[in-house]
């Protein structure tokens, strides 16, 4: 048996922290530079859009199994905790009208429609796919496989989506395991919020931000002051960090959300080996 890493031992690993610092960076500028590709960065969209890119990669023409028609993309957003059928239905209406998914007609059977990846779609996604693999290049920088992902190499790219199915279950698995991850990840832009309050407190002994921290992230997120606001207010219900001064204009973040951004992002760069070694197997029987 193959033998993977554990997040354990990322959390070990001599270059972590340069990694974890790297994946805060990433993660906080993701799609930053399109006011319409950050829609991507939001938790429900970005899954339906990861969905659409993973299915089109491991499609077969010949076998209708593995087409991604509108009831796939119903059960696999339900696998991921969004079971409400006519918001996937508006997911899925808003990828088609951005311009990355395009309906076709299963040629096994013209009354069936199969939900396709169009080349912006992809293109889009190999951002993403540079976001995750930056800090794998960080903690093993010989490794071939991370400096493709790293630098967006388009057949490492379709090997690495067309084996990312069956990690889905471990995915959801990974968020429903790290409370203080996944209550950022489900607010409108929660995960951008989460690492630009790691880039606020980052080298300060006290980890508080300065008090201009709401308007600050709200300009990086591209979200309002008062929706940074309330996603903190959740966050110290949780006792994840505290607010201080006059309406909480600091934030404080606290040793056990740290500690969960880290061990959660661990527990990322684990998915992300398994999931690129699965893709360098497929290359590799390609080339053989």
């Amino acid at each position: 048996m193959r033998s993977v890493n554990s997040p354990a031992d990322y959390l070990a690993h001599p270059r972590f922290e340069a990694a974890f610092q790297t994946y805060v960076d990433e993660m906080a500028d993701v799609y930053a530079h399109s006011m319409r590709m950050r829609g991507l960065g939001d938790m429900k969209q970005g899954v339906c859009f990861q969905l659409l890119v993973c299915f089109d990669a491991s499609r077969n023409a010949n076998d209708p199994e593995t087409l991604f028609t509108t009831e796939k993309v119903v059960k696999a957003m339900a696998l991921m905790g969004v079971e409400n059928r006519r918001a996937v239905l508006e997911l899925i209406g808003r990828l088609r009208d951005d311009g990355y998914a395009t309906f076709e007609r299963a040629a096994h059977d013209r009354r069936v429609m199969e939900l396709r990846a169009t080349e912006k779609a992809r293109q889009a996604d190999r951002e993403w796919l540079q976001v995750m693999h930056r800090p794998m290049e960080a903690l093993e920088p010989e490794e071939t496989r991370f400096q493709l992902g790293a630098n967006r190499d388009v057949a490492y790219h379709h090997a690495y989506r067309a084996t990312s199915l069956p990690l889905l279950p471990r995915a959801a698995a990974l968020m429903a395991g790290n409370p203080e991850a996944d209550y950022f990840v489900k607010q409108t832009q929660g995960a951008r919020i989460m690492m630009t309050l790691m880039q606020a407190v980052r080298g300060r002994a006290d980890r508080r931000t300065d008090p201009g921290y709401y308007a600050w992230a709200a300009n990086r997120c591209a979200v309002s002051a008062p929706h940074i606001r309330k996603v903190m207010q959740g966050a110290e219900a949780n006792g994840w960090v505290i607010l201080a001064g006059d309406k909480g204009v600091t934030v404080e973040v606290t040793p056990a959300l740290e500690h969960g951004i880290r061990r959660w992002s661990a527990a990322c760069f684990a998915t992300i080996n398994q999931n690129s070694l699965d893709a360098w197997a497929m290359l590799s029987e390609k080339a053989s």
